[in-house]
């Protein structure tokens, strides 16, 4: 939800921080007359602000901002953007529950995913998933070396400062399903 929708929308201007948006289902959701998506808490309330929506985590908003921004887009920015590697399936490229939920065919993996998150907290720059910073030899030369990889700005430094702010409310929140990680002695932000 907020590596797709939510960060695509606000990279294009769609949404802010606590722009509104449908908490409804989709009427061909599941197929034709078969709305969805379902929320955990089998609830709908018409409408609910952003940082609600990520707060409770939520599915219909997501759903819906997926389907004003296109799967396709959201695909683009994951793929594109994000350099997200499992994405192969033409399935997934025009599916709503693929891009705005995680439920593409391959799945993902956790380099892709720390590589997508990581831009939140690096002012909107993407850095390649990497195993080793640099690597010296018994003579202390250095014979691998990540080091000058300078990224790639592929997001203001404002809007991943606002999705960092909106990924902390899940742990801090007081509706928030990870509130179970709120006493540990650093800022933690993250989405359950």
């Amino acid at each position: 939800k907020t590596i797709s929708p939510y960060a695509l929308g606000l990279n294009n201007g769609v949404i802010t921080y606590g722009s509104l948006l449908r908490d409804q289902p989709l009427p061909n959701y599941f197929g034709p007359g078969q709305p969805g998506p379902k929320n955990w808490n089998g609830k709908y309330t018409n409408y609910m602000c952003v940082d609600t929506a990520i707060e409770m985590s939520i599915n219909a908003p997501a759903v819906q901002l997926c389907n004003d921004l296109t799967p396709e887009a959201c695909y683009e920015w994951l793929t594109q953007s994000l350099h997200y590697k499992t994405l192969t399936s033409e399935e997934d490229a025009h599916s709503l529950s693929a891009m705005a939920l995680g439920t593409q065919t391959w799945g993902t993996t956790v380099a892709d995913m720390t590589a997508g998150y990581q831009i939140y907290a690096n002012g909107g720059v993407y850095h390649r998933p990497i195993s080793y910073w640099y690597v010296k030899d018994h003579n202390g030369n250095v014979i691998l070396d990540n080091r000058d990889d300078p990224g790639t700005q592929v997001m203001s430094q404002e809007n991943a400062t606002i999705m960092n702010k909106l990924l902390q409310r899940p742990i801090y929140g007081s509706q928030g399903t990870g509130g179970y990680l709120a006493d540990l002695p650093v800022t933690i932000y993250g989405k359950t």
